[in-house]
């Protein structure tokens, strides 16, 4: 049984650890990615997501949600950008493509970058809010805008990091009534520039108001906390082609280009051919590749690129509507042209937002464990929690997974850490206890030679927490009056090797059997495999016990099999875990992550004693299908009974009976085993031998 010292709130977490086991897809640092709108110079490029005309129905609320992250300054973005067009960088604008400013919503900057913007156009009028936060070169930030029409204080708000950083009353009405000139564009204005130049991930579009404690949850977490009402969520984990996957149940799905064409000048003598004076394209980038008309006259329309210099796009086709001259800003309306690189990858790229697995949100004094089997965080608020100060713990990455030591840096005589990484976010003012449980994590050989590392976010760089307490036995460090909150890993050095390399780990259920078999890539002075189970049915003492042991293969550097079956096994659910120790009596678990579940046998049997003959002593295994009374009756062959083995009702399952001869003369004898329900009547008979 775990516990964890001087700290008693939480000594009920064995019970509570091996029941909560999160399933969720990777997302974020755990292994998803973002969409980088390479924009840093939109001369050569010109990046943006086009998700047509998508008709949300929306009324008097809407939430609008984004991880973002600049890869340059934005405030001298603004000077890349002929026309002043690198101002209101767009993160999400639903507008006209015909001209600017006249749609639903716009989640963008400010003028000057200097701050996030959350502008809503109602029936009656257009009102933004602005954020107090500056947006700086490679830092995520969580932002979420809100309009709520029934909101009696603040109908339009806007959110950074959780924190309600502005608002405004004085907008109300029903959003503006959807127009067919209407698209969304994630990462530029439908009707000009306004490119973002970053890393967008988690957009999430909901037709309702979030309250501030479910921007909090969601902030933190991959998985959707509460997808009521979400219309599209593009989580951009994609990692090729160019189609952007919306998850919500709307099923928007956008389009990646690669370029955006603002059409200066046109000829069609002798082929057609456009020109964008602002352009600095390499010759010939886009030939062959699809151009596409998405804003202005012709919007859809689908033509290829025969050629390219670095102003001029030359058409494979004739256009079938004429593009119109840039306007110069005076809204009476032009032609855009998109271009799809469908080969092009580098689009998407290993997201480094701060958001995990799984999240929870702590506004209670009580203990709440969260994490990977084998890896969880324990936090206990100790101050006086509420709506104002509160946390949310989440984590990352997987206890099973390798060790990262590549990428980052660590303290002196740290080279790698695990690749779970916990973390806690502050809201407020907030003191707390930290428990950090890892008797699952991956590559722990020395457990006293461990170090419990931070970080803040948006950092690569660790630190050790010097005031951690680390219980060996039970595999846990602990943090005490904690009033600044980091991410946390596990930091070791070669004196922490990973002795067994694992390179596949798994179960299967065969009847009331579970084979175990595994596969390492290598392995050094490995003793061998201490095989544990813990189990919920007559099998299962509620923790963890050795059921076997297999050798190892020393130290190889091949390849090697191992199997072990566990047997007879009742009604039941079974977890199962490798403990690989070495020469040395060091050891490391390697958990199985999916159970044995082992239900009711789908017929009645009853299998042959053994040993047969039986001197004096045998075993009768049976079946029962069904909840029955079940008789198991030895005779001899006159017919007499001489032992009554079963008679009574019994559940669904496997069973065994004992035999013992040790009264009863040698000979052969038969038993009769029967199952008597409402539906059946079941009855079979065997013979047995006797040998004294």
């Amino acid at each position: 049984m775990y516990k964890i010292k001087n700290f008693e709130p939480l000594l009920y977490i064995s019970a509570l650890v091996l029941g909560l086991l999160f399933v969720q897809g990777l997302l974020a640092q755990s292994g998803g990615n973002a969409v980088d709108l390479y924009n840093e110079n939109y001369l050569l490029h010109g990046d943006f997501i086009d998700m047509g005309s998508p008709n949300y129905g929306l009324t008097n609320k809407i939430t609008v949600c984004a991880w973002v992250k600049w890869n340059v300054n934005p405030q001298t973005y603004i000077n890349n950008h002929n026309e002043t067009e690198g101002r209101y960088a767009d993160i999400i604008a639903m507008d006209r493509h015909t001209v600017k400013d006249n749609g639903q919503f716009w989640f963008q900057h400010s003028s000057s970058n200097t701050s996030f913007q959350w502008t809503v156009q109602t029936t009656s009028s257009r009102r933004s809010v602005t954020s107090s936060t500056t947006p700086v070169i490679n830092t995520w930030y969580y932002v979420a805008g809100v309009y709520d029409d029934t909101d009696p204080s603040k109908s339009l708000k806007i959110y950074v990091n959780g924190v309600l950083e502005n608002s405004d009353n004085n907008l109300s009405g029903n959003i503006n009534t959807y127009n067919a000139l209407f698209r969304l564009n994630i990462g530029r204005l439908p009707s000009g520039y306004r490119l973002f130049a970053g890393e967008l991930d988690e957009i999430r579009l909901y037709k309702r108001a979030l309250t501030q404690q479910e921007i909090k949850e969601q902030m933190l977490s991959g998985p959707t906390v509460n997808s009521t009402d979400m219309l599209s969520y593009w989580d951009m984990n994609n990692s090729t082609g160019v189609t952007v996957t919306d998850n919500g149940s709307a099923g928007i799905n956008g389009t990646f280009y690669s370029s955006l064409v603002d059409v200066h000048d046109t000829s069609s003598v002798p082929q057609y051919v456009i020109y964008d004076n602002d352009k600095l394209w390499v010759n010939n980038t886009w030939a062959g590749k699809r151009i596409v008309t998405i804003a202005g006259d012709g919007t859809g329309e689908l033509n290829t690129v025969l050629s390219n210099d670095s102003i001029r796009v030359v058409l494979s086709n004739p256009w079938v509507t004429k593009p119109r001259l840039d306007d110069l800003g005076s809204g009476t309306g032009m032609t855009w042209y998109g271009i799809i690189d469908s080969a092009e990858t580098t689009q998407w790229k290993k997201s480094t937002a701060p958001l995990g697995r799984e999240s929870i949100y702590l506004i209670t004094q009580d203990t709440v464990p969260l994490g990977d089997n084998g890896g969880f965080i324990v936090t206990n608020i100790t101050s006086t929690p509420s709506s104002t100060n509160n946390l949310v713990a989440y984590y990352s990455g997987t206890a099973a997974g390798p060790p990262i030591s590549t990428g980052e840096t660590f303290p002196a005589g740290i080279d790698r850490r695990s690749n779970i990484v916990w973390g806690v976010y502050e809201w407020g003012s907030v003191t707390a206890t930290v428990a950090l449980q890892f008797d699952g994590v991956a590559g722990i050989l020395n457990v006293p030679n461990l170090k419990l590392l931070r970080r803040s976010r948006n950092s690569t760089s660790w630190s050790e927490v010097t005031t951690a307490i680390l219980d060996t036995d039970i595999m846990t460090f602990t943090i005490t009056g904690v009033t600044t909150f980091y991410e946390y890993s596990i930091g070791g050095n070669a004196g922490n090797p990973l002795p067994v390399t694992i390179g596949s780990l798994g179960l299967s259920v065969n009847d009331n059997n579970v084979l175990i078999s595994w596969k390492t890539v290598s392995e050094l002075n490995n003793s061998g495999f201490e095989i544990d189970r813990y189990g919920t049915g007559s099998n299962g003492a509620g923790e963890w016990s050795k059921i076997g042991f297999v050798k190892g293969a020393g130290s190889v550097n091949e390849e090697r099999e191992y199997s072990f079956t566990d047997k007879g096994l009742n009604k039941g659910t079974y977890t199962y875990r490798l403990k690989q120790i070495d020469f040395n009596g060091n050891y490391e678990y390697f958990n199985i992550t999916n159970a044995a579940n082992i239900g009711s046998p789908g017929k009645n049997e009853i299998s042959q004693n053994y040993p047969n003959p039986s001197n004096p002593v045998s075993v009768i295994e049976y079946r029962v299908a069904a909840r029955s009374l079940v008789r198991l009756v030895v005779y001899d062959l006159t017919g007499k009974e001489v032992a009554t083995l079963v008679n009574g009702e019994l559940d669904g399952g496997y069973y065994s009976a004992r035999f013992d001869g040790t009264n009863i003369s040698s000979g052969i004898y038969f038993y009769r085993f029967t199952a008597v329900n409402a539906d059946q009547n079941f009855t079979e008979t065997k013979r047995l031998i006797l040998i004294k």
